[in-house]
């Protein structure tokens, strides 16, 4: 069943659509005077994202840092990745009557959130820590705008 559109939600397809409007307009000209120059730009943005995986996984191989290469600036962090052992720990606390402690002090939502730990008093961390587990995650990329494409 149809709803009465806000008028907020009206103004936004109606900018989305004129500037999606005007941007194949353009497209249409330019294909129309440069065939050959737009099938290759359209060649490149199908290219560029590849080459940007590509580059992802050769810089990770060459470990966390800031790597200069050719001019180009990238940058390797790495991530600890975390794991909960969510079974295990819910027994615990379910053993120990601590459900509601745990979810009132944020470390157990609709999924244990490892990352609030720090939020449980000493005995509780010192009993729940052992349910996590840190290894090693995927190193972020961060590539310079001029290789973004």
């Amino acid at each position: 069943m149809p709803t009465e559109n806000s008028q907020e939600l009206q103004d936004a397809v109606d900018t989305l659509s004129a500037l999606v409007e005007e941007r194949s307009a353009i497209l249409e000209l330019l294909e129309g005077a440069f065939p050959e120059e737009m099938e290759r730009l359209g060649a490149l943005q199908r290219e560029i994202p590849n080459a940007q995986d590509e580059l992802k996984v050769a810089a990770r191989a060459a470990g966390s840092g800031e790597h200069d290469v050719l001019g180009h600036h990238i940058k390797v962090s790495s991530r600890k990745k975390v794991s909960v052992d969510t079974v295990l720990l819910l027994e615990e606390a379910r053993q120990r009557d601590e459900i509601d402690t745990l979810v009132d002090a944020g470390f157990l939502t609709y999924a244990v959130n490892a990352k609030q730990l720090g939020r449980l008093d000493g005995v509780q961390k010192a009993i729940y820590k052992p349910f996590i587990k840190e290894g090693e995650g995927t190193s972020a990329v961060t590539l310079p705008s001029s290789l973004k494409g």
